[in-house]
């Protein structure tokens, strides 16, 4: 006698990793997109930041919020006036 019941049980997890494996790319995309609207906001890294939304979902998008600005980060390792950095990225204002 032929039994299927191997074959349904891996017909099963098949399904369930396929769904598995979707569900973590559409969140891994979603996460990817928040973590590089806020690294350009910041200047920083926008591919590098959206591969560790990708990854690591939620942990990457809370690390990326506490971090400063990068031209912050570099003026103050520099010595200089951290005003000054911010001067420069505030967009031009239209009077």
């Amino acid at each position: 006698m032929y039994s299927t019941y191997g074959s349904e049980i891996g017909g099963i997890l098949a399904g369930l990793s396929m769904y598995f494996l979707f569900t973590f790319g559409v969140v891994g995309v979603i996460f990817g997109t928040f973590a590089t609207h806020v690294a350009a906001s910041k200047n920083r890294n926008q591919t590098k930041w959206f591969i560790a939304g990708f990854l690591f979902n939620f942990i990457a998008l809370i690390a990326i919020a506490g971090m400063g600005s990068a031209v912050d980060v570099a003026e103050v390792e520099s010595g200089a006036n951290p005003n000054t950095a911010k001067q420069r990225l505030r967009p031009l204002e239209r009077t």
